[in-house]
């Protein structure tokens, strides 16, 4: 694996609890997709199907809810803090 400076994000996958290594250089589109959700031309909420607070409870019942998708229908859950 070659070195670079661009660093590095930890990204959580809810639904399989895992995580994931992925090189910053897969984000540069990031600020676009911002972009494009703060001008209302992507719609993201139908997606985010579950909302949890950040307490040691709900983070718990968070991500019980995404490993039970078929069960529970999750498909984004998210977390407000």
């Amino acid at each position: 694996m070659q070195s670079s400076n661009l660093g590095w994000y930890l990204v959580v996958v809810l639904n399989n609890f895992e995580l994931q290594l992925y090189p910053l250089s897969l984000f540069v589109q990031y600020p676009t997709c911002l972009d494009l959700l703060e001008e209302k031309k992507i719609n993201c909420e139908p997606l985010i199907t579950h909302r949890f607070g950040f307490s040691e409870k709900d983070i718990i019942t968070g991500f019980e809810t995404a490993a039970a998708a078929g069960k529970t229908g999750a498909i984004k859950v998210m977390f407000n803090w």
